[in-house]
């Protein structure tokens, strides 16, 4: 019998470029842009993000590590910072460390536990932790890669330096028939904090999502004007899309369309803190799938959403990527 050679698998040496993404975001007040690049490992067990973003005001450079070789996963997330405009006590650094592992998994279930500690830019003594218990259930249709149900279901607890934050969040997706899908979400978030706008205490309220850290206690309203802080709160959506497969190719001409998805979404945010502020928004939003010299994916998106107390009543989003 014939050894044959062995050489142990060294993932981080195994590191490769996959991917860049340039995006725009354009609205009436707000410029957006960014740049995320990809590198992964052959089996996919080690994952770097170099993520950079600069609006009209800020820009930041990102730079995440994950590893999901072992039982227990962990990511580690740094970013350096430059805002125009520094809040009270703030620094120019943050970041997270995130430890995350699968308790339990089956053909269509999986239950997860995350336990994350956040070094917040915004305020050097804001460095809370937090723990999240997560579980997804998909299942798809026989013939086909795509799916028939999507759930998940999201246990939440933060603590803040000594305020205590708690909730639920729930998303659903289903099919509907003739490939038309029903999206619901579900969010409720409550703190004890007493609000002092400038140590950041509460539940705060974004109008983009700026990818430096994913927090669970944050809150996403693309309509409003501006970030603000809340004691409570009760976010309930309900919405409706429908991929399309009108496509346009050209020998020639170096644009061609491939897909299409149009979307339908109304959100509701209720406070237990102000019975009568109830802010409602609508969204209508369109993603278009281009192709450019054959070869690179242009991801574009058009939304147009209504707020009730915005200044403006309405806001235009146009997105705009190149995935090469």
């Amino acid at each position: 019998m014939f050894d044959l050679p062995y050489t142990s698998y060294n993932s981080l040496k195994e590191l490769q470029y996959v991917s860049t993404l340039p995006t725009m975001i354009s609205s009436k007040d707000n410029t957006i842009y960014t740049l995320n690049t990809l590198f992964e490992d052959t089996l996919g067990f080690n994952k770097i993000n170099l993520f950079y973003y600069k609006d009209n005001e800020d820009n930041y450079l990102n730079t995440i590590y994950l590893n999901t070789r072992y039982k227990i996963n962990y990511l580690v997330n740094y970013y350096k910072i430059n805002r125009t405009i520094k809040a009270y006590n703030s620094r120019d650094y943050g970041g997270q460390i995130e430890l995350f592992s699968t308790i339990y998994k089956n053909n269509n279930n999986e239950i997860k536990v995350n336990i994350k500690k956040e070094f917040d830019d915004e305020n050097k003594d804001k460095n809370p932790i937090s723990i999240s218990l997560n579980h997804n259930f998909n299942r798809l249709f026989r013939y086909a890669n795509d799916y028939d149900i999507l759930s998940n279901i999201k246990l939440i607890y933060k603590k803040d330096r000594t305020d205590n934050i708690y909730g639920i969040k729930y998303d659903f997706t289903k099919h509907i028939g003739y490939e038309f899908y029903l999206n619901s979400d579900y969010t409720y978030l409550k703190s004890n904090s007493d609000l002092e706008l400038k140590e950041q205490r509460g539940i705060k309220v974004i109008t983009s999502q700026d990818n430096i850290i994913y927090d669970d206690t944050r809150v996403l309203m693309q309509g409003y004007d501006g970030d603000f802080y809340v004691k409570d709160m009760t976010n309930i959506s309900l919405g409706i899309s429908k991929p399309f497969y009108i496509s346009q190719y050209f020998s020639k001409f170096p644009l061609s369309l491939r897909k299409e998805k149009l979307s339908i979404k109304y959100r509701q945010y209720n406070f237990e803190t102000y019975k009568d502020f109830v802010i409602k928004e609508k969204e209508v939003s369109l993603n278009l799938d281009i192709l450019f010299a054959h070869k690179f994916s242009i991801p574009i998106e058009i939304k147009y959403i209504t707020n009730d107390y915005s200044k403006d009543n309405y806001k235009y989003l146009i997105s705009v990527g190149l995935n090469y």
